[in-house]
């Protein structure tokens, strides 16, 4: 179903246990089993949706690192252009000296403008793209965030079953089985 995790709701619904003298409430267990697989379907739709979401950001990410390299090379096109330009004016005749450096200036001020009006268009575009970098970065972190904060809830868990568990030790009582948690999130049933 998903290739990032390798239980699914459905493993959830479908796992079955063995029932022993004096075993878990099955009416329980089914419910317990039912709401993680409910919780497990909505983190995997919100993952799917968080990809689709990555994935539109690093397109429009590129998107702007593009227009930003059209915009330097529009840059390095005018300074080329300027460049041409104050050689041509140079090799003029004398005899249009004046009117050559009134017109040369007249262009240099235009590529210059021109050259001005990029560089704020390049700025715009940085700007925009840390900005964008921002978000998905304090998104991850969100996320994990949210990994860190499942995993403590798991740790409670498990304190809390060996509380009570150490009370039915003390009390005489049989213990129930323990129902555990690799690392990988895997469920399984342990006589410890």
């Amino acid at each position: 179903m998903r290739d990032y995790l390798d239980i699914t709701p459905l493993d959830i619904h479908q796992r079955q246990f063995h029932i022993r003298f004096r075993g878990f409430d099955t009416r329980e267990v089914d419910e317990f089993l039912d709401q993680i697989a409910r919780t497990l379907d909505t983190l995997y739709t919100e993952i799917d949706r968080l990809k689709q979401e990555n994935i539109a950001l690093k397109d429009a990410n590129q998107i702007l690192t593009q227009q930003e390299e059209a915009a330097n090379q529009q840059v390095k096109q005018a300074r080329q252009l300027t460049d041409e330009m104050q050689a041509g004016a140079r090799r003029s005749s004398e005899a249009i000296i004046a009117q050559a450096e009134f017109k040369g200036e007249k262009i240099i001020n235009q590529a210059y403008n021109r050259l001005a009006q990029v560089h704020e268009d390049v700025i715009r575009l940085k700007t925009q793209r840390m900005q964008i970098e921002a978000q998905i970065r304090a998104l991850i972190d969100s996320h994990i965030k949210l990994l860190d904060m499942e995993k403590q809830q798991m740790a409670a868990v498990d304190q809390e079953y060996d509380r009570i568990r150490s009370i039915s030790i003390s009390s005489g009582q049989e213990t129930p089985e323990k129902f555990d948690t690799d690392n990988n999130g895997n469920s399984a049933v342990s006589d410890s």
